[in-house]
């Protein structure tokens, strides 16, 4: 985690504490993002097939003028972007954030941007500490994808799922 902050200094951290709270809320998260909270998930399409964060949308962290788009077609209030650690989602959190508050955007605006953020552990963390997540049918899952076998060692092995 330390790393990421380090190499991202500009990105927003959220804990999945804070996260898990405001999702708790009866209007947030809602599917597509029409609550306060759009959750991107910029996971690779079969990761997101194991198991992801209810609600999430499926972005690839290489393309933000596509997640731009659905940010500017759901108009949440806040974006909270997750991986697996946290590389992907901030890199994706830092280019939108720079996108949104460029001038020229912000000005064709009515409303101000909505606050990015990166979930701090991300899916990992989230699924370490059995928080609810849904595989790719909608269905309720414990199981991540590992991503690869060295970065899954920081996520607790009996949640392990390839696909």
């Amino acid at each position: 985690l330390f790393g990421i902050r380090a190499k991202f200094l500009g990105v927003s951290q959220l804990a999945t504490e804070d996260l898990a709270e405001s999702l708790q809320a009866a209007d947030d998260g809602a599917a597509g993002g029409s609550g306060k909270t759009l959750l991107l998930d910029s996971r690779a399409p079969e990761e997101f097939a194991v198991s992801h964060l209810p609600n999430a949308i499926n972005v690839d962290y290489k393309d933000p003028a596509a997640a731009l788009q659905i940010v500017r077609e759901t108009s949440p209030r806040r974006v909270v972007c997750y991986c697996s650690v946290g590389y992907r989602s901030s890199s994706l959190a830092q280019q939108l954030s720079a996108a949104l508050t460029d001038s020229s955007d912000a000005a064709a605006s009515q409303s101000p941007p909505p606050l990015v953020a990166n979930l701090e552990g991300s899916i990992f963390k989230w699924a370490n500490e059995s928080r609810p997540m849904v595989d790719g049918s909608g269905r309720p899952t414990e199981f991540a994808h590992p991503y690869s076998s060295m970065w899954g060692r920081l996520l607790r092995s009996e949640l392990w799922k390839w696909d």
